[in-house]
């Protein structure tokens, strides 16, 4: 891998890893984090809106949610934390 003159994808990917640490891509990678900066940049407009922000999915009150939505997490490291990523369309 060439990193001082990088030429394909995988090279300059990896070269931005490593050498430009900008503080916006950890937002652009932050699905939470990512709404403030399209809100900010283009207009809250454009942001899907969100319908709440939950740290254990014991705590969601399911039969609140609406007919149709989607629900993402980030990625947790710990052990004791949880990782779902569910789809849901509900039919009538």
């Amino acid at each position: 891998m060439d990193m001082d003159h990088p030429k394909t994808f995988n090279e300059k990917n990896n070269w931005r890893k490593i050498y430009d640490r900008k503080q916006i891509y950890t937002a652009m990678v932050d699905k939470y984090l990512l709404k403030n900066v399209i809100a900010e940049r283009a207009g809250s407009q454009y942001a899907i809106p969100l319908i709440g922000v939950w740290d254990d999915p014991r705590d969601i009150d399911w039969n609140s949610m609406p007919d149709q939505f989607v629900l993402k997490s980030k990625t947790i490291a710990s052990a004791e934390k949880y990782n779902i990523l569910l789809f849901f369309k509900i039919i009538p």
